[in-house]
C-alpha cells in the first residue's frame, strides 16, 4: 500500500534523526546543537502522524487495533527522547547560570528596618511599661484587643490570663466555626464553584477544633445534619446512594471525604481538553446521530431538541466514515462529564460498521438499571473545518434521545392555584 509506503519512509526519517539526537547528548554537544536536533525530530514525528491518519482511515477492523498499538509505541519512544532533551537542556542553562554566578561575585546585602525602640517622652505612666515583654505583646495587637490591656500595667502575664479568658476559651471557637457553617447559603443545584467553597470551610473549621483539642465539638450528628442541610437535593441523593452502596454510616469523616472526592471530580470534570499534541482526548456524547471524542472548533451551535427548547450542551457537526466508502453527516453533542462514547444502531447499520459483542448495563436517571445486549465499533470521524479523522470506540444503543412526554398544564395550574401564564 503507497500510504504504508510513506508512513514507513516518514518513520524512517524520524529515527535517522532521533539517533542523531542521542548521540549529540551522549557527547554533550552545545544547547544550541541539540535544540536544533530536537525539532527537526519534533518535524519529523508530526509527519509520521500525519501518514499514519492517512493510513488507517483505510484499513478495516481487524487491523486497526494493531495499528493503533503501532503508532502509540511510535509516540512514547519520542516522547521519552524529547524530554532526555529537554532536561539536557535545562540542566546545561543551569550550570550556565551558575559558572556566571562564580565569575562576578556581587556583594548582597538586605536592607532590614531598624526595630523601634521604646520612646520615653517624661510620662511617668510609661516609664516601667515599655522596659519588658509586654511592649512586644502591645506591638502585636490592634484595635479592640489593645484597648482591652492597657489598663493591665507591665504584668505580662496577667495580660495574657485577660486575653486568654475573652478570646482563647475554645467554646467561644467551636461556637463561632458553628455559625459561619450556619451562615453558609445553602446551594443549588448545579452550583459546583460553592460546593468546593463548602467542603474548604468545612475542611477548615475541623482543622481549627482539632487544634484546639476539640474536635467532637464538629464531630457529631448536629453538625452532620448542618452540613447536608447546606447541600442541594441531588447533591443529597448522590450522598445517600453512596452510603447505600458502600454500606458506610453517616459520620463527619465519611461525608469529608465523600465531599473531597466530589469536589476532584467536578474540578476534572469541569477542566479545559488538553491540545492535541497531548492525545489525550475526552470521552462526548453524541446527539441524535452519533458520539465522538474530539476537542471542539471554534464555532460550536447548541444542542436542540424536537419541542425547540435549548440545552447547555454545544453540538457540532462531522462526518461519520464507515466500510465501503459509506459517509453521512452527524451532529455531535459534546459532553465534557461523559465516560463513553455513544452511537445509534440504525447510524451503524447505514454506515456497514462491524463491531463486537457487548453486554451493556445502562443506568437512567432515578438509578433505574437496563441491561442491553449490543455491538462495541469502532467509528472514524471528519472534522469538517480542518479535516482531520478522529477514531473512537463507541456503543451501540437503539436511542439516545427521546421527546419528553407532554404535561397538561392546565390540571397542574388548578392544583397549585396560578395562571396558566406563570407556569
Amino acid at each position: 500500500m503507497d500510504a504504508k509506503k510513506a508512513r514507513r519512509n516518514a518513520k524512517s526519517s524520524l529515527t535517522r534523526r532521533g539517533n542523531n539526537l542521542y548521540s549529540m547528548i551522549e557527547n554533550n554537544r552545545p544547547v544550541e546543537e541539540i535544540t536544533e536536533a530536537l525539532e527537526l525530530v519534533e518535524i519529523d514525528y508530526k509527519t509520521v502522524v500525519e501518514k499514519h491518519e492517512a493510513l488507517v482511515e483505510k484499513v478495516d477492523d481487524e487491523e486497526f487495533d494493531g495499528e493503533e498499538k503501532w503508532i502509540e509505541d511510535c509516540r512514547e519512544k519520542t516522547l521519552i527522547l524529547k524530554f532526555r532533551a529537554k532536561d539536557y537542556i535545562l540542566k546545561s542553562k543551569q550550570e550556565q547560570v551558575t559558572q556566571d554566578t562564580n565569575k562576578e561575585v556581587k556583594s548582597c546585602a538586605f536592607k532590614v528596618e531598624k526595630p523601634k525602640l521604646p520612646k520615653f517622652s517624661g510620662d511617668v505612666r510609661d516609664y516601667y511599661s515599655d522596659r519588658d515583654a509586654i511592649t512586644i505583646l502591645r506591638a502585636s495587637l490592634q484595635g479592640k484587643p489593645l484597648e482591652l490591656i492597657k489598663g493591665i500595667g507591665c504584668d505580662y502575664k496577667a495580660a495574657w490570663e485577660y486575653l486568654d479568658s475573652i478570646y482563647g476559651d475554645p467554646r467561644f471557637i467551636a461556637d463561632t466555626i458553628t455559625q459561619d457553617i450556619s451562615k453558609f447559603k445553602a446551594l443549588q443545584d448545579g452550583e459546583d464553584a460553592r460546593f468546593c467553597e463548602l467542603i474548604h470551610l468545612v475542611n477548615r473549621s475541623y482543622n481549627t477544633l482539632k487544634e484546639v483539642g476539640r474536635p467532637n465539638d464538629m464531630n457529631n450528628n448536629h453538625m452532620l445534619a448542618l452540613i447536608e442541610q447546606k447541600m442541594s437535593s441531588d447533591d443529597r441523593k448522590v450522598w445517600a446512594r453512596d452510603l447505600e452502596r458502600e454500606k458506610k454510616e453517616a459520620t463527619l469523616e465519611n461525608i469529608m471525604k465523600w465531599m473531597t472526592t466530589e469536589m476532584k471530580s467536578r474540578m476534572r470534570a469541569s477542566a479545559p481538553l488538553r491540545n492535541q499534541e497531548a492525545r489525550i482526548i475526552k470521552q462526548l456524547h453524541a446527539h441524535e446521530d452519533a458520539s465522538v471524542q474530539a476537542n471542539p472548533p471554534s464555532q460550536v451551535g447548541v444542542a436542540s431538541v424536537n419541542n425547540g427548547k435549548e440545552s447547555m450542551l454545544p453540538v457540532i457537526q462531522a462526518e461519520v466514515l464507515g466500510q465501503e466508502g459509506k459517509r453521512r453527516k452527524a451532529n455531535i453533542l459534546l459532553d465534557s462529564g461523559a465516560q463513553v462514547s455513544l452511537i445509534r444502531n440504525s447510524v451503524a447499520k447505514d454506515l456497514k460498521l462491524k463491531g463486537k459483542d457487548a453486554d451493556v448495563t445502562i443506568t437512567k436517571v432515578g438509578g433505574e438499571e437496563e441491561e442491553i445486549h449490543t455491538k462495541l465499533y469502532k467509528v472514524s470521524l471528519l472534522s469538517l473545518e480542518s479535516n482531520s479523522v478522529h477514531h473512537i470506540t463507541a456503543i451501540g444503543i437503539p436511542s439516545i434521545s427521546d421527546n419528553v412526554a407532554s404535561v397538561d398544564v392546565g390540571k397542574v395550574s388548578e392544583k397549585l392555584g396560578l395562571e396558566g401564564k406563570k407556569i
